[in-house]
């Protein structure tokens, strides 16, 4: 029995010892939670800089450190699909034998030239769209706020839209009345731009 009650209080006196062992007890210093304040508090000392905010994920979705995995992925269309798009508009280039010249040489003559962007009536450039057809998404799609480039002939006349069509048939179809426009004035232009731009256009609206 005397040895049991020694037992006894051995066991009770380290059990004392361990919950005392510093200002938190057993939880520890107590520099992220502090009972005794009246209130559950909250710190960063176990993983700074580690805090996550919770958020409602949809169903079949699991949050990860980079984002949420699972359930159904929207439609979107590849950045590299829209950046061959692109791509290809500023490949456009004009050959006859040994002349070519390319839509981003024409884009830095007209920007050479400081010439301005004019709002010109979409009933002035029906003429002389190039005739389609043409894909009603790519139409649709097209960006009013880049300026088509319309060719001047030698007489001063519109011509032909260079680049732009596209926004211009997207201006004609959703009646919008002018649209955003930078001349390519061959009168003064270099003699190979004479050269290439000063072509007949099949017309497609009368």
């Amino acid at each position: 029995m005397e040895s049991s009650g020694k037992f006894e209080r051995v066991f009770f006196k380290i059990l004392k010892e361990q919950n005392i062992a510093g200002a938190g007890g057993a939880l520890g210093t107590g520099d992220g939670f502090d009972p005794g304040t009246g209130e559950i508090g909250s710190s960063d000392w176990y993983a700074p800089g580690d805090a996550r905010i919770p958020k409602v994920l949809g169903k079949g979705k699991v949050q990860t450190r980079k984002g949420s995995t699972g359930g159904k992925k929207k439609k979107k269309k590849k950045k590299a699909e829209e950046d061959e798009e692109e791509k290809k508009g500023l490949d456009t280039s004009w050959e006859d034998g040994d002349l070519k010249v390319t839509i981003k040489e024409v884009l830095k003559y007209i920007d050479d030239n400081k010439v301005t962007v004019e709002e010109v009536s979409t009933d002035k450039l029906k003429p002389i769209l190039i005739a389609g057809p043409r894909d009603p998404k790519r139409v649709q799609a097209a960006d009013l706020q880049y300026p088509a480039i319309v060719v001047v002939d030698m007489n001063g006349k519109y011509k032909s839209i260079l680049d732009g069509n596209h926004r211009v048939e997207k201006a004609i179809n959703n009646d919008i009345p002018t649209i955003k426009v930078r001349e390519l004035d061959l009168r003064t232009a270099p003699e190979e731009y004479k050269a290439l731009f000063n072509y007949k256009i099949e017309k497609e609206h009368g």
